[in-house]
């Protein structure tokens, strides 16, 4: 809608390019949170040995080069039913459904 009361943060209205910051937002989240799994999977599995956690650890590895590396969401990739599960620990806003509402005039 146009308003000349409500400003907005770019200045101006565009439906597209705010979905999309809005999603790089939610990656980005997503991807300061998977290098802190990561990170700590690393040392538990490669440095300590811990095979019990490889299984996440390869899972959280995908997931890091989805959103690092290929700049996707979580809900982008192809992932097994024992890879949701992993991933369904971890809560990642990304791979959550997205609804886009838009709020027109007529």
């Amino acid at each position: 809608f146009d308003d000349p009361d409500v400003s907005h943060v770019e200045g101006e209205v565009n439906p597209i390019r705010d979905m999309e910051i809005i999603e790089e937002e939610l990656r980005l989240k997503d991807e300061e949170y998977v290098q802190t799994a990561w990170d700590k999977l690393e040392k538990a599995v490669i440095r300590g040995g811990d095979k019990k956690q490889k299984p996440d650890y390869d899972c959280i590895t995908k997931a890091k080069k989805l959103l690092c590396e290929d700049h996707k969401c979580i809900r982008f990739g192809d992932w097994n039913a024992a890879e949701i599960e992993i991933l369904n620990d971890h809560l990642f806003i990304t791979s959550k459904s997205m609804i886009y509402l838009i709020n027109m005039s007529e």
